[in-house]
């Protein structure tokens, strides 16, 4: 059920990526324009609908998790940033009613990025699960026993072409890879 949820979510979300953007130039525009209001909530649109432009379609790709959880702390990083700016505000008593209402857009948009976010590597994971020890830092394979062939194997060179002193064949320094 959860799948369907998350499925559902992305899909609706992602479809509406140009409004967003659009949305929030104009917001930002307004915002240059005619004071400060809708200036950070036009960042927040602007990067809402980057975000979703770029998993719009590609839900199912693989890879497209670790994508989603770089712009995640992006926008955490960016949320974190976000919220000591108002929290100084807060403590200087610099607000009025409009500032109280871009805030509550700002978090609306916040939550629905991470609610978005959250769901692609969700989908993620589900569709393309990690390999037998891949994200526990287990080695795999030839490398596991930690033998220098399997090492070698793995980087593309072979034992035995490896003289002392020597790199990958005749003539190439130790410093080169082949």
């Amino acid at each position: 059920m959860a799948i369907g949820i998350a499925a559902r979510y992305t899909t609706a979300v992602t479809r509406w990526y140009r409004w967003y953007m659009f949305v929030g130039a104009m917001l930002l525009t307004a915002g240059v324009w005619f004071g400060e209001f809708g200036v950070i909530s036009g960042v927040m649109a602007v990067w809402f609908g980057a975000c979703s432009g770029a998993f719009a379609g590609r839900q199912s790709e693989r890879g497209i998790g670790m994508l989603s959880a770089v712009f995640l702390a992006i926008t955490a990083l960016f949320g974190a940033l976000a919220g000591y700016g108002i929290a100084g505000d807060v403590i200087e008593r610099r607000l009025g009613i409009a500032d109280v209402v871009e805030i509550g857009i700002a978090a609306a948009l916040l939550l629905m990025q991470v609610l978005l976010l959250v769901a692609v590597i969700y989908l993620s994971l589900r569709s393309h699960p990690p390999a037998r020890g891949e994200m526990s830092g287990q080695r795999t394979g030839s490398d596991a026993a930690g033998d220098s062939a399997g090492r070698a194997a793995w980087q593309g060179i072979g034992v035995a072409d490896r003289a002392p002193g020597q790199g990958c064949r005749a003539g190439h320094p130790q410093n080169v890879r082949c």
